[in-house]
């Protein structure tokens, strides 16, 4: 990999970058946040540098460079109180759109829902190409919302994000205006919401436990599925249960954080949740898809070293269960599969710990950057360490060593013959493989005996997995469909 160029920008005071957006023209938007510490003096304007103006102690501060990483123009957005953006995407009407946060209500966000200065509201702002503001709004309640995810576009332009929040009352009331019984706790849940091109909020639930429940701030807590138009939303909950089951999360130990998953659909509908972890404190902080195979892969730091309820965690290296940065690769319903430590020979973890710090798929590839003290020979060690003797280090997964073992492994594989598509094994229990003899992009449509559709999914390998496993033993229909032909299967789980 060659560094092509390197530009460095800001002003006198502390400025971090979030995001980053490449348009179709070739130019670069990068979202940061601008900071002027100097809480209890007046703000000077102007303060040089690359940053033009200020706002307040915190701004949203966007740039657009060219593709050769020169400066077009820069400005600063949100309110004289404090503010800050994590999020940034290009939408479908050609502009960007930011998420953040807000102490203010002033300048481009105006709604607050509590009280200025100690309350936060998540933020929504649409700005054009050129750096005008379209419209800002201000999403909450009367407590605090905090934790935002990535945005996301869904295919008819509508935004989705998750978030943490402790607010029962304005935007953070369920969509049909009820609240699971006795939900007067105080603690954070998950929050999903909607929102239309015009950041009018369509719809959102509220999911957790009685007690805390939440996502990790500004990390890559959301996936969204372009295909299945599905969000998969991953956090940390404590045990404790609603009366009302569908709001919580089964599986949770007592006093201790587990990892949840729940994916949703774009109407709000929760598809499935589920949870996993061991005794010890657990939590998640990135999802994406796993580009070996079909299914997730969920990053966070893992201080079990016990498998409880089933749910399987890798033994850890050494004695002392400290945190770990780990990997945990699960099925398309959220059911673990197989969990994967990063390797380091350390016993004595400090408080720090080890934990994942960013997960991407680039170019069919996984990338994992985490924060550890003693990376063995896979991984590149980046820079001096942090107290503690603790280093950033990225390196990429290989493939050999976090596929997860194949449970349903057939040990004779059809041949094609004059077959276009192999499916198999049939009749099966959990997982159902399909091949094809040339790589031709394909739909693959599952129905049940009713005629409803129970998957849908789109392919482009020549092998793939379909996880079956929650669904009802009996027969299905199975439509295969390429560019130009239409294949059917009758298949039995069961």
């Amino acid at each position: 990999m060659q560094t092509i160029w390197y530009k460095n920008f800001g002003g006198p005071e502390d400025d971090i970058g979030y995001d980053i957006v490449e348009l179709p023209s070739g130019k670069i938007a990068v979202l940061a946040t601008a900071n002027d510490w100097s809480w209890s003096v007046p703000f000077e304007r102007g303060l040089g540098g690359d940053l033009s103006d200020t706002l307040g102690n915190m701004d949203t501060w966007v740039l657009m460079l060219d593709n050769s990483g020169n400066l077009l123009w820069e400005d600063v957005y949100g309110t004289t109180d404090a503010d800050g953006a994590f999020s940034m995407i290009y939408t479908q009407d050609h502009h960007l759109l930011i998420g953040g946060n807000t102490y203010g209500n002033d300048t481009h966000l105006l709604g607050h829902h509590g009280p200025v200065f100690t309350h936060l509201d998540w933020s929504l702002m649409k700005i054009d190409t050129l750096g005008n503001v379209i419209w800002g709004k201000q999403i909450g309640g009367t407590v605090n919302e905090q934790d935002m995810s990535p945005l996301t576009e869904t295919a008819n332009g509508d935004i989705m994000f998750a978030g943490s929040t402790t607010s029962i009352d304005y935007d953070c009331i369920d969509s049909d205006g009820i609240l699971p019984q006795n939900d007067t706790s105080g603690y954070n849940k998950i929050f999903v919401g909607c929102f239309d091109k015009n950041g009018n909020r369509k719809w959102n639930i509220r999911v957790g436990t009685y007690r805390e429940t939440g996502i990790a701030a500004w990390r890559r807590a959301a996936h969204f599925n372009s295909n299945t138009q599905m969000l998969t939303v991953i956090g940390a909950a404590l045990y404790g249960y609603l009366p009302w089951p569908q709001y919580s999360f089964s599986g949770l130990i007592d006093n201790r954080f587990d990892i949840v998953l729940m994916q949703v659909d774009t109407s709000g509908n929760v598809s499935w949740k589920n949870s996993f972890g061991g005794a010890d404190k657990d939590g998640g902080y990135f999802i994406c898809e796993d580009p070996y195979k079909n299914g997730l892969v969920c990053g966070g730091t893992l201080q079990s070293n016990d498998g409880i309820y089933g749910r399987e965690i890798d033994s850890i290296i050494g004695t002392n269960a400290g945190p770990r940065a780990t990997l945990c690769f699960t099925d398309e319903l959220g059911e673990i599969k197989h969990t994967y430590r990063m390797n380091e020979s350390d016993t004595a973890k400090t408080a720090m710990g080890t934990r994942v710090e960013d997960l991407i798929v680039y170019r069919d590839k996984l990338l994992c950057a985490y924060t550890g003290q003693n990376p063995d020979s896979t991984c590149t060690k980046k820079g001096d360490p942090f107290p503690g003797g603790t280093y950033n280090i990225s390196f990429i997964i290989p493939k050999n060593v976090i596929e997860p073992p194949d449970t349903n492994k057939t040990d004779t594989i059809p041949n094609f013959g004059n077959a276009v598509f192999l499916v198999y094994p049939n009749p099966t229990n959990d997982i159902l493989t399909i091949r094809q003899k040339e790589s031709e992009p394909f739909e693959l449509i599952l129905y049940n005996t009713s005629g409803q559709v129970v998957r849908r999914k789109r392919f482009t390998e020549k092998e793939n997995r379909l996880f079956v496993k929650d669904l009802a033993v009996g027969l299905y229909f199975l439509n295969l469909k390429t560019a130009n032909n239409k294949f059917n299967f009758k298949i039995l789980k069961k």
